[in-house]
């Protein structure tokens, strides 16, 4: 039954779009496509290494195997997921999930997003639904908690940011991960990387990929090399 409604959905979706062409979710153009030829290429060719907290976050954890994301916050990107974050933009939504499937082949055994102790976050955690279902990945809703009410992070200092999400997160599925379990955490902007930190270590099992729609970064001259370095904001 989930594979027949997974593809009515898929079918829909571009019977829609044949109506009403999407543009691509990075950059704007109008290509009739999520992604534009030249920002698919851009995420093929990508480099973690330029990204330093990223890079810095793979060598402390090995167990992430992937960093996937569309781009940096900035740009139509940025704007875009505003619109879904401020907005509640539904067709926003839908489309940052399907650029995100047309940018990589995303599999695993296990979907979490970054919970809330109030009301469901409506950018994170419908994405991630909506992306854990057309990809075939299990979805438990009250998998991950959050336990304690913190600090919003972007008023927070890049010291402090870490420390705020300590202890904060408690994983509620006993008996049901296994240490082989493919894990999938989507976070919908990664800026110091210190929320997904806390969840890997919360969940503490098998092999982890990182989805985002978008990284924060910040660039930096290197007048050694004459060359432009990418850093987390």
């Amino acid at each position: 039954m989930g594979y027949y409604l997974r593809q009515f959905v898929i079918n829909s979706n571009k019977l829609f779009d044949f109506f009403f062409p999407p543009c691509c979710f990075v950059c704007g153009k109008k290509e009739r496509s999520y992604l534009c030829n030249s920002c698919l290429k851009k995420i093929k060719q990508r480099k973690i290494e330029k990204y330093q907290n990223i890079s810095i976050l793979k060598k402390k954890h090995p167990e992430i195997k992937e960093f996937l994301f569309l781009g940096e916050y900035k740009g139509q990107l940025r704007k875009n997921i505003l619109s879904i974050k401020i907005n509640k933009n539904k067709r926003k939504l839908k489309d940052a999930v399907f650029a995100l499937m047309e940018a990589y082949d995303i599999k695993g055994d296990f979907l979490f997003t970054v919970p809330s102790i109030d009301e469901k976050p409506f950018h994170s955690f419908y994405i991630a639904k909506y992306l854990a279902f057309l990809c075939d990945i299990i979805f438990p809703e009250h998998g991950l908690k959050k336990i304690i009410k913190t600090k919003k992070q972007k008023n927070l200092k890049k010291t402090e940011r870490y420390e705020n999400l300590k202890g904060v997160f408690k994983k509620n599925m006993f008996g049901v991960l296994k240490k082989n379990s493919k894990i999938v955490i989507f976070d919908d902007i990664i800026t110091t990387g210190n929320t997904v930190e806390r969840i890997i270590e919360t969940i503490n099992t098998g092999e982890v990929y990182i989805i985002s729609l978008a990284v924060a970064v910040k660039q930096s001259y290197i007048a050694k090399n004459k060359d432009k370095q990418l850093y987390i904001a």
